[in-house]
Parts: structure tokens; sequence; C-alpha cells
């Protein structure tokens, strides 16, 4: 398969002499032994990793009018693009549109790599010599679960050739076991490989298809990428959100109370939404309670009174919406984070900078009468399975009417705005949706961050292509 083509400029030098093999698809690979993918595939997964300051637009001097680009490192670019999917070719044609050159430029992957389109095992070996960055994503997550579940199977028939081999070799004065412990020893070790060879659940045929087409090393790569990517701040970014404290890119979402280290893998990479209860427990703030998972293991996380249970479902509140409000209600903008997320292809391209945060009412689906919030805000919940959230916060908000009344002049403003909670306000957008269904069809987005023509800011543009 011919993979390159002269709209890109791909440098696809290896940092490191590596020791390689051609793998049947005409690249040159690094040969990594058996025992070293069981290493890989069962390692404990990485929750964070940061992405070398090196690949960041900055800008270092803002340069004056007559010089526009004397000190400005304006060449470097930042891509983020959604769900890939299996479409190589999609992918490349999206990287040709924006001129994406890999010795200056750098591109992150939002998780979902593999399953559903036609060349997962193409599209992991390109991001790989390109030396791309990326998250997992749950279909990648299950694609490496099947790795695993195969390697079981594997090395427990292994296992049993060999002790088959060797039972000849056993001399009589070492079977001195009993029948019925033999029996008995047998009956374990049947049930022991019966649960262990057992397909996990959730696991589709698709998913074991992608992990067998997989190379040791593609698969050594696909684990080693982390749940949460933390880009970091932006040197020289002014303006909202790209001048926030810092972006990270994940799969599927985050909770807004929590900080990056105490989120949960399971939940980054699945949720779609959130529910809020009142704690019940007596477990101590940000952590884990193991008692009140919901939906297929969901995690509950207990903040400050409220237990906030992220869902893969839609019947809670947008944890977008929830990050968005979140954020905009921090006085300090250079406090907030902002974050690029794929897995929501239903919900579409999420990317309007400018929002309503909406303080009204949202379905939620939770029992509780009254929740404390986590200081930022308050939520009341009604008994018609609404949520109100009510602000407490140093971030001053007026209403409509208190705005025209203050331009008119009218007294006793500070007393109405004492009383008078607003329903929403303008805000900007902190969470940036780039699912825009390439797994099914449509189109696939990237997100490209660089710095401006006038060199003195970071901004971003979208761009996307048609799913071939």
């Amino acid at each position: 398969m011919d993979y390159w083509n002269t709209s890109l400029t791909i440098s696809t030098e290896p940092s490191q002499p590596l020791t390689t093999q051609n793998n049947g698809d005409e690249h040159q690979v690094p040969i990594i032994p058996e025992l070293e993918l069981i290493d890989a595939v069962y390692s404990p997964i990485t929750l964070i990793s940061n992405l070398p300051k090196k690949h960041l637009p900055s800008i270092t001097n803002p340069s004056p009018p007559s010089n526009p680009s004397s000190d400005v490192t304006n060449s470097k670019r930042l891509v983020i693009i959604g769900d890939t999917h299996g479409r190589l070719t999609t992918l490349r044609s999206l990287l040709a549109k924006i001129s994406f050159d890999n010795t200056t430029d750098h591109l992150i992957l939002a998780g979902d790599l593999v399953t559903k389109g036609p060349d997962s095992k193409g599209l992991v070996q390109f991001a790989r010599d390109i030396g791309a960055s990326a998250v997992r994503g749950n279909h990648d997550d299950k694609v490496l679960e099947a790795a695993k579940w195969l390697s079981r199977i594997k090395q427990g028939k292994k296992w049993r050739g060999k002790a088959e081999n060797e039972a000849d070799s056993v001399s009589d004065d070492e079977e001195e076991i009993s029948e019925k412990e033999e029996e008995a020893n047998d009956t374990l070790d049947v049930a022991g490989r019966q649960r262990r060879n057992k397909k996990p659940k959730g696991l589709k045929p698709e998913h074991i298809a992608v992990a067998r087409s997989l190379s040791p090393s593609q698969l050594h790569w696909l684990a080693s990428q982390p749940i949460i990517l933390r880009v970091g701040h932006l040197s020289g970014a002014k303006t909202a959100p790209w001048n926030a404290k810092e972006v990270v890119v994940v799969h599927g979402g985050l909770i807004p109370s929590l900080p990056l280290e105490k989120q949960d893998p399971w939940a980054v990479m699945n949720m779609r939404s959130l529910a809020y209860e009142l704690a019940t427990s007596s477990a101590p703030d940000n952590t884990r309670n193991e008692d009140k998972k919901k939906n297929d293991g969901n995690i509950n996380t207990t903040h400050k009174g409220i237990t906030t249970i992220p869902l893969d479902t839609r019947e809670g509140e947008p944890w977008s919406r929830a990050w968005n409000r979140y954020q905009n209600l921090i006085s300090n903008a250079s406090k907030r984070v902002a974050v690029v997320y794929g897995h929501d292809a239903r919900s579409g391209l999420q990317v309007d900078k400018d929002i309503t945060i909406n303080l009204g009412k949202s379905p939620i689906p939770i029992s509780a009468r009254q929740i404390t919030g986590t200081g930022d805000q308050t939520v009341n919940v009604n008994a018609g399975r609404d949520v109100e959230i009510e602000i407490e916060t140093e971030v001053e908000i007026e209403s409509e009417s208190e705005v025209k009344r203050s331009s008119d002049g009218g007294n006793g403003v500070e007393a109405e705005r004492r009383k008078k909670k607003p329903k929403k306000f303008k805000g900007t957008r902190y969470a940036y949706g780039l699912d825009s269904g390439c797994g099914h069809g449509r189109q696939l987005s990237a997100l490209v961050l660089e710095v401006n023509e006038s060199g003195d800011d970071i901004v971003h543009r979208i761009e996307q292509v048609e799913c071939e």
C-alpha cells in the first residue's frame, strides 16, 4: 500500500537506531520479542503523559508592526484530530488539506484510532511513522483487551503442550499424589483456565479481528499511549480559551471538580454525561466509591458532598456542558483548563467559541432534593427531576433587567442584584469536541492551533474532509 504522496511533508527517520523487520506492508518496524509484547499489553496503563514543549506553537517576543515575524516562532502548529477509526486515506486527505509538515507540525489523535474503518493496521503504523501522539480511546482499549485475551489463550496452549512433553520424564518416585487429589487439582486447573480464557465482556468480533491484525510493535505502540495527554500552557496566548492554565486532550471526558491525577481511566475513555447524587457514604473527598457503580462499571466520585457519576449513556447532563460552566465560573481565566476530546459522534462537532452558559434547568436522572455544590455553584434538585444551578462565585454576572436599570441610573440596583439570580450568561467554550462522525462515514475534523498572522496570539481553526 502506498502511504506517501507529494502533498505531505513527512519525515520518518526514527529518533534512535532500531532493529527492524519488514512487516509485510512496506514498513520497517521495530522487532519486539513476544515476551515484551505480553509485558506491554499487560502493563499498567499510563494515566497522564506530558507533551514535549518542543511541539507547541509559541510566541517568544511579540514583534513590532514593522517587522512582524522577527521574534515569533510561528512555524509550529499543533494539529488535534478526532476519532479516525481506521480511515487512513481520510486522515491523509485531511493532513494534505492543511499542508501538514511533521518536521514542524505535530499531530495528536484524540483516541479511537482503530475499528469501524478499513485500515486500522495502516493507520496505527502511519501514526507511529510520523511520530504522532495519541490518547487511548474506548475502542483502542477494547482492542488491547482482546490482545490480552488472545495472549492468555496462546500462552495456555504453550503451557499445556510443554506439560504434555515433560510428562514422560516424570519418575515413579515423583508420582506420590493420590488419584483423588489429582482429580481435584485437574478440576481446579480446568476451572481456572476457563475463567482466564473466558472472553471479556464487551469484546466484539471487530476488536478481536483488529487485535489479530496488528503486529507486536503496533500493539506495543498503541498500549503506550496515555489516557490523558497534558499539552500544557501555550506560551504567548492572550485570548480565551487558549490562554488557560493548560490544554489537555482526552477521548471521552473529565469530571470538572477532580484534578487530572484523580480521574478514573474508564470514565475518561467512556463518559458522555454526568449524574449527581447527594453523597451518602463517609468516603473522603475525591475518592472512588466502589459500592456505587452504575451502567456496567461507571465510577462514582465523591467531592465535597456530591457524588458525581460519569455515565457512558446520555441520561445525565453532558459532561462538556458541566465542564464549560465550571471553567467559566472560575474568576481567574489563567487558572482555567481547556480540553479537546472525541468519542461523542452523535453530538457532532462542538467548537463554537462563544457559548451560552445555562444556569437554568437541565434533565438529570437523580432523586436527591438538594446537593451542596463545589464552592463555585450550588445545585438544587427539584421533585420534577430537574436541576437548577445557583451561582456562588466572585464572577459578576448581570441579568438583562439589571443592565437596563443600571444604564437608566435606576435606584436599588445592588439590592435587586442580590435578590435575583441570573439564569444564563455568555461564556467561552473550554471543551472542544472533534468527533464529527468519521466512524459513521461523515466527516473527519481537525483543530489546528497556530500563531496568528500578526504574530501576537495563538488561535485555532477547524478543518474537515468527508470520510471515504
